[in-house]
């Protein structure tokens, strides 16, 4: 039977087994490895209280930095992208298992997953599809799952992208724009896998900062897509006016973007 094994990012963690149980982990279905950051090194634990829960602590910062050292240390068939602060249904071991299973050629599968009151966190795709670096732009990290074995030996996120960095947004469309690009064959299966507690990060689309938000996804959309990122910043410019950003606010947005993806992406 395929090992499927979860990756969790958390912060402060000081007991493992109560974070597995938060997050709704089956240990008959998956093992869970969890990367913990510290400020004090004098508070770093390395545990595992069995056999299917390891947890491995840095004096660190940064949420991409914590993803290569899940990558570095995970262990399973199929290994699942995690926050803290999510929780798995129960019907997603099975769900994930058998999207591997009947494509054992396909590198990575992204799935679906709600918010409160069991409504789904975006318009998903109706059916399953390929993936291509339009369809990439939109996947969220906790909807990744992947075939560790099939996965690129340097592959690895951008540490100048992600939470904790200048740059906190795009680390993981990065990640898999440079896999797709490399050869790596990725898929969409449009069932939910997980409840994500209270709202994502990368769902937070008000602009409280027009210049700020714009200079980070004018260096993200350079970063994407070297040659065609001014198209990418208009489709986002067009977006955030469509979510209710003013017009003055966008074209605050816009110049920041612009700026940004010429000088520093």
């Amino acid at each position: 039977m395929v090992m499927l094994e979860v990756l969790a990012s958390t912060q402060r963690c000081r007991d493992p087994e109560a974070q597995a149980r938060k997050m709704g982990i089956d240990f008959e279905q998956a093992s869970l490895c969890i990367v913990n950051q510290e400020e004090d090194p004098a508070d770093c634990r390395d545990l595992e209280p069995h056999p299917g829960l390891r947890m491995i602590s840095f004096a660190e910062r940064g949420l991409t930095r914590s993803r290569n050292r899940l990558l570095a240390a995970a262990r399973g068939d199929v290994c699942i992208i995690a926050d803290d602060d999510q929780v798995f249904l129960p019907e997603a071991w099975r769900t994930i298992r058998e999207a591997h299973e009947s494509q054992p050629a396909m590198c990575l599968i992204s799935f679906q997953y709600e918010i409160e009151d069991r409504i789904k966190a975006k318009r998903y795709h109706g059916s399953p599809r390929r993936h291509s670096l339009r369809t990439l732009h939109s996947v969220a990290s906790i909807e990744i799952t992947f075939k560790r074995s099939l996965v690129p030996s340097k592959a690895q996120f951008d540490e100048r992208f992600g939470l904790g960095t200048a740059y906190p947004r795009g680390a993981e469309n990065i990640f898999l724009n440079d896999l797709l690009r490399s050869g790596v064959p990725m898929a969409y299966e449009p069932a939910v896998i997980c409840r994500h507690l209270g709202t994502p990060t990368g769902r937070r689309r008000a602009c409280e900062d027009p210049q700020g938000d714009g200079r980070v996804i004018g260096v993200v959309a350079r970063r994407l897509h070297p040659t065609l990122w001014p198209l990418f910043v208009l489709r986002d410019c067009a977006a955030r006016k469509k979510q209710g950003l003013s017009l003055r606010g966008t074209l605050a947005y816009a110049v920041s973007a612009f700026g940004s993806g010429r000088v520093d992406g």
